[in-house]
């Protein structure tokens, strides 16, 4: 369910309204024993260009995805983060995920 938000948002804002063909593609992997990342990469058309497709939704998702990781890390030995970006090259979002077990 963590990953939920981010690929639905990349297919609403990113893919749906690129023309042509379009990718999602979600990779797990860990690191030493205790780091977890999930990278979410698409080729939609970026973030700046959704805000100016006006692409819009509820505006919940990430302000409830963070509410519910914040109230995650205060009660688990995990932490989880994120960071979203633009990517350079062939445009789209990254999204990294990063679980952390702190023991």
């Amino acid at each position: 369910m963590l990953i939920f938000t981010f690929c639905e948002n990349a297919v609403k804002h990113g893919l749906y309204p690129k023309k042509g063909e379009g990718f999602l593609h979600v990779s797990c992997i860990q690191q030493k024993s205790t780091v977890i990342l999930i990278t979410i990469k698409d080729n939609g058309i970026g973030r700046k260009m959704s805000n100016k497709a006006g692409t819009k939704g509820t505006g919940m998702g990430l302000p409830t995805l963070k509410k519910i990781i914040k109230y995650y890390n205060g009660y688990n030995i995990n932490t989880i983060g994120y960071n979203i970006a633009d990517k350079a090259d062939d445009g789209g979002t990254i999204v990294i995920v990063k679980i952390r077990r702190l023991t």
